[in-house]
């Protein structure tokens, strides 16, 4: 087994065994490389390939030696799992010197990564990958000059600055988890990546949203104040409504991404823009039917002089105005049976459902460093509770939220603790205070609160300019709410509609453009390429390509390919892929078969090819 997996390493490198492994030369290899390549994909010999990988790499002390190799050369090898430690490690120390351009020959790092998750070990070293990959995503960034306004701002951020905030949720979600035996790989990437979102991304972004945001720039349709007459009584048919506290825009474009994956759904994302303080207290009532909203103190907001802090209330509310109208929780329904499900939605043309995980995880400090792993457990969440409404024949539906939030890995310091103890306050939060005159200070904006909720209320809500918080009471101190930013303030409206009569999605089809179908040696090297470019009707596939004789008998190894690329260029979505013949005799001017077998569906292509070798040597691995 050492001289099958060395010889198929140093093969995959297209390199000659080093001297140091003379005595594992194996004539021919051809063999080997078979062997490696159809073990690899039967399901009871895989896992026991892969614990002799590692022993023999071991054995052999093969890291003194596969250290020498180039980093273009080792990043063709998967014979041995702890090539994807070198390669890691490797990644790892290339962002810690800012060598963010770094090719793989004539890879970027981004094909690079993406070529190795597609690999042998992909599942053991997946999570490590994407650490890389969302690091080269944020060190990569670059802010941008001042925005002109308000509404270019938020244009930038709803279109694609967003995914800066989902890159760094990624990032972390997936470095807080990471296997301890791993963790040195990517050691020092999470203190390089949190000074770059924070002091390169977040600062910038809330300095240019408080530079141009004032309460009367935002136009009425995006106020959130006027969500109910803007977008729920606008459509003349049942519709349910899915408020989840704190689910901020980011969030909801990824849920948008995996429900338009599922091919069931026609979706589109608005947004609005909430009140301040950014908090549940002036969220929620902001989204009931209302004609004014009050302040009244501590965390009182009434609706047309109604309380609403519970659901029971805020259904009176909704009731008052469309008596056709039900709320419940997010929990509750997800617990019902059908039938208890249908006697909910019976009768009704308006259904509030109430999801809250995110925020009663972030403002625990005991939780408060999970708030990302409850921002994915809410994405399935709701993504379930959607498809069961489709299950019930709901066409029309709304996920939005009452606030976002801004969230630190790094712990703050005092530093970072803006100090309004000077300046007489109604009430002071991490970020925000009421006062009645404006607060006068570098770092703090104000904002009247009349202006806010539409009436003649003197009050003014004070917040920082910044990401840094006040000096003030609070249970959790990297989960934060209540200021103003593009991600406590941007909430989004995600319409969801059933889909009907939409063409279902396919799995992406591959074909053979090899010019010359001929094989004169043993190794084989075909064209492979993608017919369409991946798309929310063609989905990717993967599939094993090998070739056969005329009984379907296996005479090369099996390459797995993935058809993942979402090119419009036909010329971009040809692939080489290289065959190994095994030592066995060939009838020369007989016809073999290459066959692209697609593994999720079993559908195969195959074409034709001659045989035009010479047959020479043995047909053993002989050392």
């Amino acid at each position: 087994m050492t001289a099958i997996l060395l010889n198929f390493a140093y093969d995959e490198a297209q390199l000659d065994l080093p001297s140091s492994f003379a005595d594992y030369q194996l004539n021919p290899v051809n063999n080997a490389i078979s062997f490696v390549q159809n073990s690899r994909n039967m399901i009871d010999a895989r896992d026991d390939l892969f614990k002799i990988a590692r022993e023999v790499w071991q054995f052999v002390h093969a890291e003194t030696q596969f250290k020498r190799l180039d980093i273009p050369q080792l990043i063709k090898i998967d014979a041995f799992p702890q090539i994807d430690e070198l390669i890691i490690a490797w990644m790892t120390d290339r962002l810690l010197d800012n060598d963010i351009a770094v090719r793989v020959g004539e890879k970027t790092l981004e094909q690079a990564i993406s070529l190795r998750e597609k690999l042998a070990y992909h599942k053991e070293y997946d999570q490590l990958y994407q650490i890389e990959m969302a690091a080269v995503t944020i060190l990569r960034f670059q802010p941008k000059g001042n925005a002109d306004n308000l509404e270019v701002l938020i244009s930038d951020y709803t279109t694609h600055d967003y995914r800066i905030d989902t890159t760094y949720r990624e990032f972390v979600a997936k470095l807080m988890s990471v296997n301890p035996d791993q963790e040195t790989l990517v050691e020092g990437l999470r203190w390089k990546v949190e000074n770059t979102y924070l002091n390169d991304y977040l600062a910038h972004s809330v300095s240019e949203w408080n530079r141009v945001y004032s309460p009367k720039q935002v136009s009425q349709a995006h106020q959130q104040r006027r969500f109910y007459s803007t977008f729920v009584t606008s459509e003349q048919q049942k519709t349910v409504v899915i408020i989840s506290d704190a689910f901020r825009f980011e969030a909801a474009k990824e849920l948008q991404a995996k429900l338009d994956g599922q091919d069931k759904f026609e979706s589109k994302m608005n947004w609005m823009i909430t009140g301040l303080p950014s908090v549940t207290y002036f969220g929620m009532p902001a989204l009931l039917p209302n004609h004014h909203l009050d302040y009244h103190g501590e965390k009182n907001v009434t609706v047309d002089d109604q309380t609403c802090d519970t659901v029971d209330k805020r259904r009176e509310i909704l009731q008052a105005e469309n008596q056709s109208s039900q709320a419940t929780q997010v929990s509750k329904f997800l617990s019902m049976n059908t039938e208890q499900r249908k006697a909910l939605l019976s009768g009704q043309q308006i259904v509030y459902l109430y999801h809250n995980e995110i925020d009663v995880t972030g403002e625990s400090a005991k939780t408060e460093n999970n708030v990302f792993k409850a921002v994915d457990e809410t994405i399935d969440a709701l993504s379930r509770t959607i498809e069961l409404l489709r299950n019930l024949s709901v066409r029309n539906i709304l996920v939005t939220s009452d606030h976002g939030f801004i969230y630190r890995w790094a712990p703050i310091d005092e530093a970072n603790k803006i100090d309004i103890s000077d300046f007489k306050t109604i009430k002071k939060e991490q970020r925000y205070a009421f006062s009645k005159v404006p607060i006068e200070l570098t770092g703090v904006g104000s904002q009247r609160l009349g202006d806010l909720l539409g009436n003649d209320d003197p009050t003014y809500v004070d917040y920082p300019t910044n990401f840094n918080i006040f000096k003030a009471p609070g249970a959790s101190q990297n989960y934060v709410h209540g200021g103003a930013s593009l991600q406590e303030m941007v909430v989004p409206v995600l319409n969801v509609k059933l889909q009907k009569g939409r063409s279902q999605a396919v799995s992406a089809k591959i074909h053979d453009v090899t010019s010359s179908r001929r094989i004169t040696s043993r190794q084989v090297t075909v064209r492979v390429m993608q017919d369409d470019p991946i798309s929310d009707v063609n989905t990717l596939a993967h599939y094993s390509i090998y070739l056969t004789d005329d009984e379907h008998r296996k005479i090369s190894g099996v390459t797995p390919f993935v058809a993942d690329i979402a090119d419009k260029d036909p010329n971009a979505r040809i692939k080489n892929v290289r065959l190994t013949l095994s030592e066995q005799p060939f009838e020369n001017g007989k016809m073999y078969h290459l066959i692209l077998h697609n593994t999720e569906t079993d559908v195969e292509y195959s074409s034709d090819y001659q045989m035009d070798i010479v047959i020479q040597g043995g047909f053993g691995f002989d050392i």
